[in-house]
């Protein structure tokens, strides 16, 4: 099935025509062979101008061939959390035009504190309290303290109210959480 002739405007869709798919398929292909050579890598402009329009290859391309950022990439790995989070994780630094995107989802705005910013991440703390289980990670490790914007989420699980008890007794707060 071709979810292409469903769309509107298939034309503005990433890759509607199966030539675009290829061109990048092809580059990725010819400089991952190049590299195992150790040669150099000559991009071409069609080449990069395709992989920027994929959030996935963007990253791919950053992290397997230039191994290094990817400019070009930035506008489109901004508009989704995985990619974001794994381009700055790979950078090992702050992606900061993926951190609105980042910061909407618990489990990348939680990674993205712990392991990019290594701590405290206000930006993220409304996502990552959509999940109990973040939320009582956030707490544990990151925050070291009571993380209140998560109790409501971590009271709705047994074990993860359970193991937040349990940690908030550790540092003399079990009274402050209401369960």
């Amino acid at each position: 099935m071709n979810l292409y002739n469903y769309h509107n405007e298939p034309e503005k869709l990433i890759f509607h025509n199966g030539d675009n798919i290829k061109i990048v398929e092809k580059q990725l292909i010819i400089n991952d062979f190049w590299r195992e050579l150790d040669m150099e890598i000559n991009v071409d402009k069609e080449g990069e101008d395709e992989i920027a329009r994929s959030p996935y290859f963007s990253f791919q391309y950053a992290y397997l061939i230039i191994k290094g950022r990817f400019k070009k990439g930035e506008d489109i790995l901004s508009t989704n959390a995985r990619y974001s989070y794994y381009y700055a994780d790979f950078l090992r630094k702050r992606f900061t035009r993926g951190e609105d995107i980042i910061a909407k989802s618990a489990e990348y705005a939680y990674k993205y504190a712990r392991y990019v910013i290594e701590g405290k991440w206000e930006k993220g703390e409304d996502g990552i309290a959509k999940s109990a289980e973040y939320s009582f990670e956030y707490a544990k490790y990151i925050i070291k303290d009571r993380f209140e914007k998560g109790e409501a989420v971590i009271k709705g699980t047994h074990h993860y109210q359970t193991v937040y008890l349990r940690f908030l007794k550790k540092l003399g707060m079990e009274n402050e959480f209401k369960h």
